[in-house]
């Protein structure tokens, strides 16, 4: 499952890796990419994992960093290899 989030108040090179940080500490997601230019993290869930629960846990570590998740959505369902 691929799940994209909107991150407002992240704007330069230390956000990046500030967000990148506190996601690795997330169980079950594996960071694809942060981006400053759209404010946005896109992951990857293991296999199984319940999109809520992987929603919450991302948004709480986001948050926990000083930022904010303006939206969240499921960019796919479908487990790639």
């Amino acid at each position: 499952m691929k799940q994209e989030f909107e991150i407002s108040g992240m704007s330069c090179g230390h956000c990046v890796k500030a967000v990148r940080s506190a996601l690795d500490g997330v169980d079950e997601v594996s960071v694809v990419e942060v981006s400053i230019g759209g404010a946005t993290v896109e992951l990857k869930a293991g296999a199984g994992a319940d999109a809520d629960s992987v929603r919450r846990a991302v948004t709480s570590a986001i948050e926990d960093e000083g930022y904010a998740v303006v939206t969240s959505r499921t960019v796919s369902t479908v487990d790639e290899a």
